[in-house]
């Protein structure tokens, strides 16, 4: 039920709006990112993240939102594995 209101509600619309070939990829790493930070704040409540001001806690995490959405997806300098590479 929660994966289908996830693909309804917010992957389905960040892939739609993603004019990209690894939309969905893109969109499941957000949708993954957003359900952590709900459980560890709202649910485990996790310190100092759940006591976190509001501000402070979109200046942290809209970097990777945004690189997530938008920016390289590889670390610098790696790059895809070698065939036969174990």
């Amino acid at each position: 039920m929660v994966r289908d209101l996830l693909a309804e509600r917010v992957v389905g619309p960040i892939t739609e709006g993603l004019a990209v070939a690894d939309a969905r990829l893109r969109a499941n790493l957000v949708s993954s990112k957003i359900i952590g930070l709900v459980m560890a704040r709202y649910v485990v409540r996790v310190e100092p993240l759940a006591s976190l001001p509001p501000e402070a806690l979109i200046k942290a995490i809209a970097p990777t939102l945004q690189r997530y959405l938008v920016g390289p997806l590889e670390a610098p300098g790696a790059g895809a594995p070698k065939s036969g590479a174990a």
